[in-house]
């Protein structure tokens, strides 16, 4: 939202429903606020390649309570893989084939016990185990874990990950810069 009030450029590419919700908590915390004239919208839709900014971006439908696309991103032979909130599903399977990092969200380890599984599928969002197995279906060379829910362990993601995965795993912290 800081970023829709800023007063610079911003080019927000996104679903319809995702701009329309942007746009409703944006009426809903800061009525009297107009957004800047140079903040513009681009519609995305998933099954959609893109160049943006030199680098060819694809969307890739993924399974939540909300339309959400995972997005994979390459630029001079590397490729980036983003999962966004997601239930594992084949679509990220297709995202994250031959990335060099898949950047996933798991929200738990399944090793965080019973309550921490099912908070996972009511958010409806990957486990540790399962986005390991993801980046290992997709033959990615590296994966990082994140959006960590607040009754998942680091410690247990990390582990549980490189056990499932084999190929390198990490757990950034937020303001943290893993290179692709």
């Amino acid at each position: 939202m800081a970023l829709l009030l800023a007063h610079i450029p911003l080019d927000v590419y996104a679903l319809a429903d995702t701009y329309t919700g942007i746009l409703e908590t944006k009426a809903g915390c800061f009525p009297e606020l107009e957004l800047n004239a140079s903040v513009v919208h681009h519609r995305i839709e998933a099954g959609e390649q893109r160049d943006i900014g030199g680098f060819g971006v694809e969307f890739f439908a993924v399974e939540h309570r909300v339309p959400t696309v995972a997005v994979r991103v390459h630029c001079r032979g590397r490729t980036l893989a983003f999962s966004a909130d997601s239930l594992p599903c084949n679509a990220l399977v297709a995202a994250a084939r031959d990335a060099d990092l898949f950047v996933c969200d798991a929200i738990c380890a399944e090793s965080d016990g019973e309550g921490a599984r099912r908070l996972a599928r009511m958010f409806m969002h990957s486990t540790a185990k399962e986005a390991a197995e993801i980046a290992r279906r997709a033959d990615a060379d590296r994966l990082a874990c994140v959006h960590i829910g607040r009754f998942g362990s680091p410690q247990n993601i990390l582990e549980e990950a490189q056990t499932v995965f084999g190929g390198k795993v990490s757990v950034p912290d937020d303001g943290d810069r893993v290179q692709v």
